[in-house]
This record gives C-alpha cells, sequence and structure tokens, in this order.
C-alpha cells in the first residue's frame, strides 16, 4: 500500500463513520421522549437536525419515529424468529431503545477498530517493501513472520534491521492503541469512551505510521501529508510510557 494511500483511506474511513454517527445520534435525539421542546438541553449543541435557513423550523413538542430499513427488518426477523411473540397491540416488540448501543458510543468503537486494522497493514506492506528493496528474506531470521508478532516485537525488528529507529515513545504509543484495540475486541461489553478518543486514537495511528515511514524510507513529501508532521510528532512525544485509553 502506498503511504498517500493509506493517509487518504484512513481519512476517509474516519471522516464517513464519523458523519455516520452525527447523522445517527441527530436521529436518536429526535425520537427520544427526553427531548422534547425548544429550550431543550440536548439542543445546545450538536449534532442535531434544524430546517434551513428562511423555513419553517421542526416542531420539537413531540418525539418523532423511526421507519427501518428493510436490511434491519430482515435482521430483525432472524433474531425474532419464525415464532414470535405479539403483544395486546398485535406488535412484535424487538428490542426497547434504551437497550441498544448508542451511534456515540459503537461507532467510535468500530472506528478504532478500523484504523488500527489500516495501520497493522500499512506497517506490514512497508516493511515487506523494504525488505524486498534490501533483500532481505522475510522467511528467515528477524524478519520472519513479521506479520503476526505483536506491535511491540514489529518495532523491535525494525530497530534490529535498520539503520534509523523507532523511538521509545513511538513504541510505547502503538503498544497502547494495540492493547486499547485487544480490549475492544476481547472484552465483552468493553466501549470506547468517547468520540474524542476515537479521533486521538486515529490520529496516533497515523502518527506511528509516519514514524515507521520515517524508519524505512525517510520524510514523505506529499504536502498534505507534511502539513500534520509537527501535530503527529507532539501527539507521539506524549508517550514517555505505554497508556490506557478511555
Amino acid at each position: 500500500m502506498k503511504y498517500s494511500h493509506y493517509i487518504k483511506e484512513s481519512d476517509q474511513y474516519m471522516h464517513s463513520l464519523f458523519m455516520c454517527m452525527d447523522n445517527a445520534w441527530a436521529a436518536e435525539k429526535m425520537y427520544d421522549w427526553e427531548n422534547i421542546g425548544d429550550a431543550n438541553d440536548a439542543w445546545v449543541k450538536g449534532p442535531y437536525i434544524s430546517a434551513g435557513a428562511n423555513c419553517p423550523q421542526i416542531d420539537k413538542s413531540h418525539p418523532y419515529c423511526l421507519r427501518v430499513s428493510p436490511s434491519s427488518s430482515k435482521l430483525m426477523g432472524y433474531q425474532i424468529g419464525p415464532n414470535p411473540i405479539f403483544g395486546k397491540n398485535g406488535g412484535v416488540a424487538v428490542g426497547h431503545d434504551s437497550e441498544m448501543i448508542k451511534a456515540n458510543v459503537i461507532i467510535p468503537t468500530v472506528a478504532i477498530c478500523m484504523q488500527f486494522a489500516l495501520l497493522e497493514s500499512v506497517d506490514v506492506d512497508m516493511f515487506s517493501l523494504w525488505a524486498k528493496e534490501n533483500n532481505v528474506d522475510l522467511s528467515a531470521g528477524l524478519a520472519k513472520r513479521y506479520d503476526r508478532r505483536p506491535a511491540k516485537s514489529r518495532m523491535e525488528t525494525l530497530n534490529s534491521l535498520c539503520s534509523a529507529k523507532v523511538s521509545d515513545q513511538c513504541v510505547n504509543a502503538y503498544e497502547s492503541v494495540s492493547n486499547f484495540r485487544n480490549k475492544l475486541i476481547h472484552e465483552p461489553q468493553f466501549f470506547c469512551g468517547s468520540p474524542d478518543c476515537a479521533v486521538d486514537v486515529y490520529v496516533v495511528c497515523q502518527a506511528i505510521s509516519y514514524n515507521i515511514h520515517q524508519v524505512l524510507y525517510g520524510d514523505c513529501e506529499d504536502a498534505f501529508i507534511l502539513h500534520r508532521k509537527s501535530m503527529w510528532v507532539e501527539r507521539i512525544n506524549a508517550f514517555d510510557e505505554a497508556i490506557e485509553f478511555a
């Protein structure tokens, strides 16, 4: 994977997921009985849905209803099964809103897992290309099974094979992100604490990738990447030790 392509893909995924989050979060506000009234705190800051300028504003004196998509109907049909229990009104309960994981929790959690997957992919791709260009055997020695090793072990391999070195702070950052992603994947009901946390992890992942790129190939000359360099350096330098994201 070309490094600039990784950054663009990382940006695209994050932007798309957060727009999905804002749309879903705003919709959740619209059908919540707790958000009735124009003066309600729910409408102090976004995300929320509003009418355009010079248009009649949305009536917030009552909540709204969500008509689900055919795909969601198919999902619910599978979960309910062939013999659902009908209520007195003839309807079938498909779960209360309070039982759902909110958009501003589940989407940031997914975003972190995707960003880490992209980071690992570009890490392995860059190293594999560097190894080929430098006649390093990927099936033997320090390079063997690079793609299967934990993040810290991969960085130790880079430091053993390359003249430039991955900083201790970058190793700590990679270990921190890796540990957080592992918790999100493997621990039941463990989620990202906030959308801001997901944005921080996204920035840290890009900063780690740039540090690896510098070790293998030097600076990247793309202007749209270089303008982030100072931010990446500052963020990585804050990792004097591995941390726990919240």
